[in-house]
């Protein structure tokens, strides 16, 4: 992926956003009232005045002089009034109010123009800080990406939601007196103006992630709303702060990673330190994700779904938690963020809750949108490269060994014994003088340094050079009955490369970091490797520790050797960020190593305050190469000299005890010119961008003409001396073979291709896996014993997670293992055909898959009618029969009807001998009632490892993408689960599985497994013989289920109705059942009338069971209404008892049969010659009536409501659904048509359900005139 350098200009200033306060002048108060008592009398003579003058004028009534005094007094008091009120309103007080009010409503609209400005200006400017998050696409494009600084103050302000906020410049109201002494207008134009105008609506809602170390963020109902929020403010973060400054990682659950993938695509999702195949490691997953990293940039985490709790150890992170719920009390660090259904925003701290506004949404699609847009941004650090200085020549370890040539030298020759001093004492380097200097693992009782140690070096100071020159140095001069090693590389470098051929190597363990369970294996081993050491002392003789071991061993005493181990872990410090629970195994090593002679070399790059907690104490010497920091120095050595030294690699200094560290220049094993060797790039690789760990590929080895001596050492000495005792063994990566655990193959005469080992021969129980048991330093083999209680076996694991090969190898471990006559399988393959490659088994009886529904079925019912007769017989049987099924989802879904009949199998046949053995992809596709017969269980790989019905974690740690990986319980300890492999079903000495199966077929000369019994294309018609009994039971056919006869009993069910499409045997049927009737039946017994408009059946011979035959309607209404009348004679009358009515003795006569072909045909006309018939229908039983019918399929969903159809279906009369068109539906109970082979149907009752059965074919008469069509038909 190109990348696009972003080179950061100083930030531009953001829009001004006004500051201070606006203040409120108070509203002018009410005047007081000017007038007095005489001025209110004042007023009041001109209206008396003018009342009298009116008064005397009405009285009068008359015209004169009187009148015009009057009126003239009536005017002067008039104009007295108007004069009094022009003076009363037109006061000084008065004019002052108004002024008052006009001044203070325009100091208020002032005040308005301000606030409206003020308002305009905040929302421009929180608008530009906090812009909308679905906008924020066109951010990446403009200048201001990643514009915010640490320095900055709104460094980790992101915006949540819109809601209201105070005026920017507040409005700062008046003190005023009483309201009711303000002027009512003024006052109310001031409590208007503040309601408007003190907060200003639907402005960006922002927190600062750096002020909570937690943010508890919660919906009601539906945790998508509390996403989407998470989703607006990480866009937020990406685009506004760099990667540099800012980290995001997800701590998110199996499900609900998915919802979190889109960060991947975020530079700030990226390790800072790690890598993988794609970059740096993505930061998706468990907790686990957050090892390795150091404080410097903030964090971001989002917690959700984490099945592990997350307490953050770093200072500057923040975690969005979407799991924790909120505490009723909440402390100063924690802010809840809380999402109502209609999402109003609320938060609380520890001293404030608030209804904030509407909270912000951002969709998945819209920030990965976003974060892809982001993917190829790089911000320029403008970093100054740095130079390298040059070596100086380093001392050579051959020199310091004493080795003159390494090609010659001989490897045993160091091995003499040393006296106490020498033991475990070797040189690593020379001092600037050029003497030795020595490193001596003894513990300081003994004269030496040890028995701990720890080795920093910063990179390139040579660190893992050390730690190849210690351990050749080690191995050129003790042998391996006096000392191992254990060689760990977390990282998984070229430390210890070839070490492991070296026979002092117990176990070489490296590239744990990308393979974290590896640890806990690790853990396991070497908790082992102490615990083996402490039994054995105690077993020998309860020694102290492994120096009275030695003189016990030297003074003559018996007991094998127990060689001291060196532990060396290289990047520890690495380790316990990831594993932090391994400190307790390095301080077990610490304490019991002295006396159980286990010595521990703890190594890495840097030391973090902290990070030993404790284990320092163990650790007697120091190792300090050059280091980071005079701060790292001082930690590995109190002094910071470590720091000061050259960067040329391989100086250091060493310190023990209370001694003052020693200089020295370390021995340079890899020979004189190392080379550094980089992944070859010729070959371009295409990988996924995905959150997963994708491991970085082994870089290929370089051809030189010249030998190391680090490669010429390892080889002199390999393969001399007893190997190691092996502490670790290889994780389980290849499978083993059948023969690896069941012994040799041979042949035998009466037993052909099995197993030498005559204990095996006939024992039911079968190698499936090898299980990884790390502690006890063994692996064991995990059987199936099928003799028992647990003779049923379930395998579940996810898509090709090896299933099928499990069955595979449990069939090819039975065939070895018994001979056809003591065991049996039958397959249903539904899981990809794998299981076809074993049809070929003496042993196997059948194979069949998805598209073969009939010998699936067939398979079943050969089961079901084999372990009746077992019940049946009540006798010991010889033989066990195995049903594998792989595949038991698709047979709920495609062969549901045989899921009860399988599961009452596994319920009464283990008696019996007769076994279930099930795949599937989930436990829970098994229902419970057969979920628990399951005695045997074989647990694969799951999709989703919680669904674990052995052990969560340790289904959580099978990895992903190895066919065979799985887990299984610990025999001793529930709360623990063991990794498996399963074996392959191969022998070594043949190949693969179809040779095995080759060469048992080959050597097998006795009878094989009875085959699975089809049910046939064509059965031939046999004539039935009669029942002295009288019975009406006329066969048709054979059953699939159990291949027996099947027969129609007329007088339980006295009708049939038969559905077909042409040649599917309609007419053979006819002719059949016509045959049978003549056969069992006398005339005087049994009589036919024959209903057949096509002629088909005229080849029937003509006898005196024929009463009629009608070949059109005309005909064939004569007949009906003929039977109709004889059958309205049977009815019983009044007279009839009940004893009659049982026995049918009130009437005497023949049965009668009506066999009426092509129905379709008869009743098309305009009068059914049918319906005479239809009212006796009901009482045919009692009457002896018998009507045959048969109708074509095509059109038979609208016919079945024709009236003498819907009778016989009302009726429940027995149907035969033959070969059709499924476009017509469901025809009879539940049985839609469908296309079948010729006479094949399914046969509908009220008794027996529904069963398939094949039809007795009998073939037209030749020596009877027949029709053309009834040879097709």
């Amino acid at each position: 992926m190109g990348t696009v350098t972003i080179r950061r200009p100083p930030r531009r200033a953001a829009p001004v956003i006004p500051t201070g306060e606006l203040t409120v002048d108070p509203p002018p108060p009410m005047p007081p009232q000017p007038a007095g008592r005489w001025q209110q009398w004042l007023l009041a003579l001109p209206m008396l005045g003018g009342t009298i003058a009116m008064a005397m004028m009405m009285g009068q009534g008359q015209s004169g002089p009187f009148s015009y005094v009057v009126g003239a007094l009536f005017g002067i008091s008039s104009l007295a009034m108007l004069t009094m009120s022009f003076s009363a309103s037109g006061s000084p007080r008065k004019a002052e109010m108004i002024a008052a009010r006009r001044d203070y409503l325009r100091h208020l609209a002032g005040l308005r123009r301000r606030a409206r400005e003020t308002a305009r200006a905040q929302r421009t400017g929180l608008f530009h800080r906090h812009p909308d998050p679905e906008r924020l696409w066109s951010t990446v494009d403009s200048q201001r990406v990643w514009e915010r600084r640490p320095e900055d103050s709104d460094f980790g302000v992101v915006r949540i939601g819109l809601g209201p906020q105070t005026l920017a410049t507040p409005l700062v109201p008046p003190e005023t007196r009483p309201p009711d002494e303000l002027e009512p207008m003024t006052a109310g134009a001031l409590r208007r103006f503040l309601e408007a105008y003190s907060v200003v609506p639907d402005l960006p809602v922002a927190m600062s992630v750096r002020g909570f170390a937690r943010i508890l963020i919660r919906s009601e109902g539906d945790r998508e709303a509390a996403r989407a929020l998470v989703r607006a403010v990480l866009t937020q973060l990406a685009v506004f702060h760099p990667p540099d400054d800012l980290i995001i990682a997800i701590c998110a659950g199996p499900g609900a990673r998915e919802a979190w993938e889109w960060v991947k695509w975020l530079p700030h999702n990226g390790h800072p330190e790690r890598s993988d195949a794609l970059g740096p490691i993505r930061l998706i997953g468990d907790p686990e994700v957050l090892d390795g990293l150091r404080p410097g940039p903030h964090l971001v985490i989002v917690q959700d779904g984490s099945t592990h709790p997350l307490n953050p150890s770093l200072d500057g992170a923040t975690v969005l938690d979407l799991d924790t719920t909120p505490p009723r009390l909440e402390d100063e660090s924690t802010l809840v963020v809380a999402i109502s259904p209609n999402r109003t925003l609320r938060t609380s701290t520890l001293d404030h809750f608030a209804e904030v506004g509407r909270a912000d949404q951002l969709d998945a699609a819209q920030a990965e949108a976003i974060a892809r847009r982001l993917t190829p941004l790089e911000l320029d650090t403008d970093a100054d490269p740095t130079g390298q200085t040059g070596q100086t020549a380093d001392p050579g370890l051959a020199e310091l060994l004493g080795i003159t040539d390494p090609e010659t030298h001989p490897a045993t020759r160091g091995w003499i014994s040393r006296p106490n001093r020498g033991r475990l004492r070797v040189p690593i380097g020379v001092d600037p003088t050029g003497r030795p200097v020595e490193l001596d693992l003894k513990e300081s009782a003994q004269d030496g340094m040890g028995p701990h140690g720890l080795l920093v070096g910063a990179t390139g100071s040579g660190k893992s050079e050390l730690l190849r020159t210690l351990v050749l140095a080690l191995a050129a001069t003790h042998s391996p009955e006096t000392l191992n090693f254990v060689l760990i590389d977390f990282k998984g470098g070229a430390t210890f490369a070839s070490m492991d051929r070296l026979p002092h190597t117990a176990a070489l363990i490296t590239n744990l970091a990308d393979a974290l369970p590896l640890v806990d294996r690790m853990a396991d081993a070497l908790d082992g490797e102490l615990l083996r050491r402490q039994e054995l002392l105690r077993r020998s003789g309860n020694f102290a520790g492994l120096r009275e071991y030695d003189r016990a061993r030297a003074a003559g005493a018996v007991l094998p050797p127990l060689p001291s181990l060196l532990v060396i872990c290289d990047e520890f410090s690495e380790l316990l960020q990831r594993k932090p629970e391994f400190l307790d195994l390095f301080l077990q090593i610490g304490r019991l190593g002295r006396s159980l002679g286990v010595h521990l070399l703890l190594s890495s790059q840097r030391i973090e305050d902290g990070r030993l907690r404790g284990l320092d104490t163990h650790l007697s010497y120091r190792i300090g190469l050059r280091t980071f920091s005079a701060l790292e120095s001082r930690a590995v050595l109190g002094v910071a000299d470590a720091y000061e030294l050259p960067r040329s690699p391989g100086h250091g200094f060493l310190k023990s005890g209370t001694e003052a560290p020693a200089r020295f220049r370390s021995a340079y094993a890899s020979g004189p010119s190392r080379r550094h060797r980089a992944p070859d790039a010729s070959t371009p690789r295409i990988l996924p961008w995905t959150s997963e760990h994708i491991p970085l590929t082994e870089a290929p080895a370089e051809d030189s003409a010249d030998r190391a001596l680090a490669d010429v050492l390892v080889g002199r000495l390999a393969g001399k001396g007893p190997p190691a005792h092996r502490v670790w063994l290889p994780p389980l990566d290849a499978s083993a073979t059948l023969d690896d655990l069941l012994g040799s193959v041979v042949p035998d005469p009466h037993r052909g291709l099995t197993v030498a080992n005559p204990a095996l021969h006939g024992a039911l129980q079968v190698p499936i896996a090898l299980v990884d048991k790390p502690r006890e330093q063994v692996r064991d083999t995990l059987w199936l014993q099928l003799a028992g209680s647990a003779g049923h076996v379930a395998v579940a694991g996810g898509t090709r997670s090896g299933k099928s090969s499990v069955l595979r190898a449990l069939a090819c471990g039975l065939a070895l293992t018994h001979t056809p006559d003591e065991v049996r399988v039958y397959c249903l393959d539904f899981g990809g055909g794998t299981l076809a490659g074993l049809r070929d088994l003496p042993h196997v009886g059948g194979v069949f898959g998805r598209l073969e529904p009939e010998g699936v079925r067939r398979t079943a019912g050969e089961m079901t009618s084999l372990l009746a007769e077992r019940e049946r017989q009540a006798a010991p049987f010889w033989s066990h029969v195995f049903l594998v099924v792989d595949g038991w989802a698709t047979l709920r879904s495609d062969f549901e009807e045989l899921e009860p009949v399988l599961t009452d199998l596994a319920t009464r046949g283990l008696a019996y001998g007769i076994h279930l053995v099930a795949a599937t992809s989930r436990w829970t596709d098994f229902r419970p009632p057969i979920r628990d017969l399951f005695g045997s269980r074989v647990e694969l790989r799951l999709g989703d490892p919680a669904d674990s019905a052995v052990h969560r974690r340790a289904a959580l740690a099978v990895p992903e993408g190895r066919p065979g990986r799985g887990v299984t319980e610990h025999p001793a300890d529930r709360d623990r689960g063991l990794h498996l492999l399963t074996v392959r079903p191969e022998v070594s000495t043949l190949g693969d599985t179809a040779a095995l199966v080759k060469a048992v077929a080959g050597a097998w000369r006795g009878p094989v497994a009875p085959p699975v019994r089809l049910l046939p294309a064509v059965v031939a018609y046999q004539r039935p013989e009669s029942d002295p009994a009288g019975s009406l039971r006329v066969p048709i056919g054979i059953a699939e289920s159990d291949l027996l006869p099947v027969a129609i009993d007329f007088a339980a069910d006295p009708h049939l109705l038969v559905l077909g499409d042409a040649e599917c045997g309609k007419s053979s049927l006819l002719r059949a059942l016509a045959t049978s009737v003549t056969t069992l039946f006398t005339p005087e017994q049994a009589r036919i009338i024959l209903v057949d408009y096509r002629r088909s059946l005229m080849d029937l011979p003509v006898t005196e069971h024929r009463i009629g035959y009608g070949v059109q309607a005309q005909q064939t209404a004569e007949l009906m209404r003929s039977v109709a009348g004889y059958m309205e004679r049977r009815l019983p009358g009044p007279d009839v008892t009940a004893a009659q009515l049982r026995n049918r003795s009130w009437w005497t006569g023949p049965e009668l049969f009506v066999l009426v072909d092509d129905y379709d045909l008869v009743a098309a006309g305009p009068v059914n010659p049918l319906t005479p018939l239809l009212e006796h229908l009901p009482q045919a039983r009692d009457v002896g009536l018998h009507l045959v019918l048969t109708r074509r399929a095509g059109g038979a969903g609208r016919a079945l409501y024709e009236p003498v159809i819907q009778r016989l279906r009302e009726l429940s009369a027995p149907g035969l659904v033959m070969s059709g068109s499924p476009e017509e539906g469901v025809l009879l109970g539940t049985v839609p048509a469908r296309p079948m082979p010729p006479g094949r149907g399914h046969l509908v009752t009220r008794r027996e359900g529904t069963r398939l059965i094949q039809l007795a074919h009998l073939p037209p008469f030749r020596d009877s005139a027949k029709s053309t069509d009834s040879e097709c038909d």
